[in-house]
């Protein structure tokens, strides 16, 4: 699932990369404001946002009880929750990693076929979606490969907020090796997990690859 929703955070990260590479009011402001995750460490993010999950009096509970939410849920402790509840401040975490690669391939698109377009009548969404996203398509595969195959292993933010629990709700393979080789102190079978998740990285990364594999490429100088 984590893995699922790696992919599809692309989509908002790209749409995001989009805005900021037009040109539009404050635009220099905000590509400071999403590189701001990147200066922090997943153990600095992971205890920011125990704080805002707290359910007593955590930030997200004590609006909630303001609005008139009388029962707020404690977060990280139901297990049909907890998955989504991680994945906002894995979505954060990353954002200006994403964006920033996006950003920089949008802002490499030869700004004479923007204008050429324009001057053809075509919409921003048409200079969005026909022109400026087929030229970036081998970037967007790369960061399709990079999202899947990084939520395969993610460790630490979990770790940190979570543990796996409640009751492996949250587990991930990178997590449940952990617990076999170094709390179970069963080093071969967390040593055969760990050579296993590098198999399937090896696989998944190949298949992505296969599947979005394109003979032809739009080139531009």
């Amino acid at each position: 699932m984590l893995a699922l929703f790696s992919a599809l955070s692309l989509i908002g990260y790209l749409m995001i990369a989009l805005v900021l590479s037009g040109k539009i009011k404050g635009a220099n402001l905000f590509r400071k404001i999403y590189l701001i995750p990147m200066l922090l460490s997943s153990v600095a993010i992971a205890q920011l946002w125990l704080k805002i999950y707290h359910p007593s009096n955590g930030v997200l509970n004590t609006f909630l009880e303001a609005i008139g939410f009388s029962n707020p849920p404690a977060w990280l402790a139901e297990p049909s929750l907890v998955l989504y509840a991680l994945f906002v401040p894995i979505l954060w975490q990353y954002a200006g990693f994403y964006i920033l690669i996006y950003y920089a391939a949008l802002k490499n698109i030869p700004e004479s076929l923007v204008e050429a377009a324009r001057i053809d009548g075509a919409s921003p969404w048409q200079i969005a979606f026909r022109i400026k996203l087929p030229l970036i398509t081998e970037v967007i595969k790369v960061t399709v490969v990079l999202a899947v195959v990084g939520s395969l292993k993610y460790f630490d933010l979990i770790y940190v907020m979570t543990d796996g629990g409640p009751n492996g709700s949250s587990e991930v393979m990178a997590s449940y090796m952990y617990r076999q080789a170094f709390r179970s102190f069963d080093f071969g079978y967390g040593s055969a997990v760990g050579f296993f998740l590098l198999l399937i990285c090896l696989l998944v990364t190949w298949l992505l690859r296969k599947a979005t594999a394109s003979k032809d490429t739009i080139q531009y100088s």
